[in-house]
């Protein structure tokens, strides 16, 4: 099993042209400027993401060429969703692929002016669409804080199944030991 290549995808969301697109070398002033204008709210749930992209540009360029690598390694799979100018409004992520099973887990972010308008489940839909029919994962895992009940409705709604409650799970950008929600998702 492998990663299949995602093939770009250009729709309208909040009437704005949007692409969903595979990270590449072009997005990391996009995403460091996304990060930058989303820190504060990032920095909790993503601590190491935020940090990562949120230092300097350099940084930032040495982060997507390692997210990068690891699509060539199959380890992970990056999209990132831009309006036409290349500004980042979005970002889901596949990560810990287990190929035997084969199984990954998912995580998004999308920036504050575009929570609420869809766009996270329309970039998830698609991901999860692509990794199921396309690299053949059999179940997708997510991990959802259990006070955040805008990401676990979003969870549910697209048809992933709770697991479980692991308790201190999970050490935020703020330093807490967090319990955390696993969702489900197989493919039937």
């Amino acid at each position: 099993m492998a990663l299949a290549p995602f093939k770009n995808l250009s729709f309208v969301c909040n009437n704005r042209e949007l692409e969903l697109c595979t990270l590449h070398s072009l997005h990391a002033n996009g995403l460091h400027r996304f990060i930058q204008s989303n820190f504060n709210r990032f920095i909790g749930p993503f601590p190491v993401t935020a940090t990562s992209l949120n230092i300097s540009l350099a940084e930032a360029r040495g982060w997507v060429a390692e997210k990068r690598s690891q699509n060539r390694e199959n380890k992970a799979l990056q999209l990132v969703c831009s309006i036409p100018s290349g500004e980042v409004v979005a970002m889901v992520s596949a990560f810990n692929f287990d190929w035997r099973t084969p199984r990954c887990e998912v995580s998004y972010m999308v920036d504050k002016e575009w929570e609420g308008t869809g766009l996270a489940s329309f970039c998830l839909k698609q991901l999860i669409e692509h990794l199921q029919s396309q690299c053949g994962v059999i179940k997708i895992l997510c991990r959802v804080d259990p006070e955040n009940h805008r990401s676990l409705r979003l969870a549910e709604s697209l048809g992933f199944q709770r697991e479980g409650l692991h308790r201190c799970d999970f050490r935020n950008g703020h330093g807490r030991l967090l319990d955390v929600v696993y969702y489900g998702l197989v493919k039937e």
